[in-house]
């Protein structure tokens, strides 16, 4: 039977973890919604979360790009500040999962998310992808992002999605999206996304020292790192079958 089970010592005071051993998504590769929003309609599962007392939010995603290919779904829950999460609601939220997933609902109704992004009602997010005569250098960024941020960041029910790389006047320029408990996470604009410069930094450091003889590798430094929360949003998986 599918179950769900959560994480502790989570960073976010106003948001919880749970790992569920089932792939849930289909062809998605992550879905964030709102309780307020337009996309719960299409997640049972978020609609009985929100039955709940302050959770406004809920971030699933499946880990096949990022870490292992473990067939399992992440799911972080975020509540309102004046909620305050303990062991209790933790196991409390957890029961209300595993009951949920007890009766074989799905979790996310794929086809008529599916029907509507095709009919241009939903919007498909798409992974960035390095192109052009920049590619080498944007994907210095992606694999930064990939192999040391964001992982972390998964491990505590959050993500920084890579939105646009620009690259210009020996600048790199990188906009994210922060998505699930990294969207109110008091740490997050400071911390987590310093954090993020800091290791774009040295990444950049050690390829110029590999490719001593790109010159136009040696002038670039890193730039502003903006960032957008993503309170709604529908991602593809990434790779040739992107689009669902």
């Amino acid at each position: 039977m599918t179950t769900a089970k959560s994480y502790e010592g989570h960073p976010n005071p106003q948001a919880a973890t749970y790992e569920i051993d089932a792939d849930l998504l289909g062809p998605f590769q992550k879905i964030i919604v709102s309780k307020t929003g337009e996309l719960k309609k299409y997640c049972p599962l978020a609609e009985t979360l929100f039955g709940k007392k302050g959770v406004l939010q809920l971030a699933m995603a499946s880990r096949i790009d990022i870490i292992a290919r473990d067939g399992k779904t992440y799911v972080g829950v975020t509540t309102s500040k004046l909620a305050q999460w303990d062991d209790d609601t933790r196991s409390s939220v957890e029961r209300v999962i595993n009951d949920f997933l007890s009766k074989s609902t799905p979790a996310v109704l794929t086809q008529a998310l599916q029907k509507d992004i095709t009919a241009e009602k939903i919007e498909l997010r798409k992974p960035f992808e390095p192109s052009g005569e920049d590619a080498f250098y944007q994907s210095i960024v992606t694999e930064t992002f990939n192999d040391h941020v964001r992982p972390i960041l998964k491990e505590d029910g959050g993500d920084m999605e890579v939105l646009a790389i620009e690259i210009k006047n020996g600048k790199i320029d990188v906009d994210v999206g922060l998505v699930g408990s990294c969207n109110d996470c008091p740490v997050a604009k400071t911390g987590t996304l310093q954090g993020a410069k800091h290791k774009l930094e040295q990444m950049l450091v050690d390829i110029k020292a590999e490719f001593a003889n790109d010159k136009k590798l040696q002038t670039l430094s890193v730039g502003e790192i903006t960032i957008e929360p993503l309170r709604e949003a529908v991602f593809a998986r990434p790779g040739p079958s992107a689009s669902p």
